[in-house]
């Protein structure tokens, strides 16, 4: 059996014809869907593991350390990634902003972030920070971020230089006793 050239052309312009209305006609994940939450390769990696204990983390209260005197290793503007969605029963308005530095005060390695925009949390719940190495991947907890005025801040000082840490995250977590984090709020 022969087959002319033309009709089996014809037949696959079809049927790539068909193949790009398919393709252009699926139907998009909705934004306004509460299931939907856009994941960082951060915020999957950081889900999948435990954070680094450190054992070197000064208690803030006893030292009380001047975190003007910072000498800056690292800087950073922090961005609202929630898109204006509720998340634990907090709603957000995705404007929420915020910077962090990273350097030392003294001997010691410190981190000083400060939030705009973020709404207070309903009960239980709290805001935490989280300093991230991208490579190889590691992650700690730079403890619950505190309201300052009409801002939160963070503030952690060790006696680990964390300098190759330049990823700062903010989550919302449930006071489950759980030490991995929870939903991701601002970062950078």
């Amino acid at each position: 059996m022969k087959v002319d050239n033309k009709f089996l052309g014809l037949i696959v312009f079809v049927l790539i014809a068909i193949g790009l209305i398919l393709l252009l006609n699926q139907v998009p994940v909705s934004e306004t869907d509460e299931a939907f939450m856009p994941e960082s390769d951060v915020s999957v990696k950081m889900i999948q593991r435990e954070p680094s204990n450190d054992n070197a983390k000064v208690d803030m209260a006893v030292i009380n350390p001047d975190f003007a005197g910072l000498e800056v290793v690292f800087s950073a503007d922090l961005a609202d990634v929630t898109e204006g969605k509720a998340i634990r029963g907090t709603q957000f308005d995705g404007m929420a902003s915020g910077m962090f530095r990273t350097g030392f005060v003294g001997e010691m390695f410190g981190v000083e972030a400060a939030f705009n925009g973020l709404p207070d949390i309903e009960g239980t719940d709290f805001y935490e920070g989280w300093l991230v190495r991208t490579e190889p991947f590691d992650f700690v907890s730079t403890g619950v971020a505190t309201k300052e005025g009409d801002v939160y801040a963070n503030r952690y000082l060790t006696e680990v230089d964390l300098s190759t840490y330049t990823k700062y995250v903010l989550t919302i977590e449930p006071n489950d006793g759980d030490p991995r984090p929870a939903e991701h709020v601002v970062e950078n």
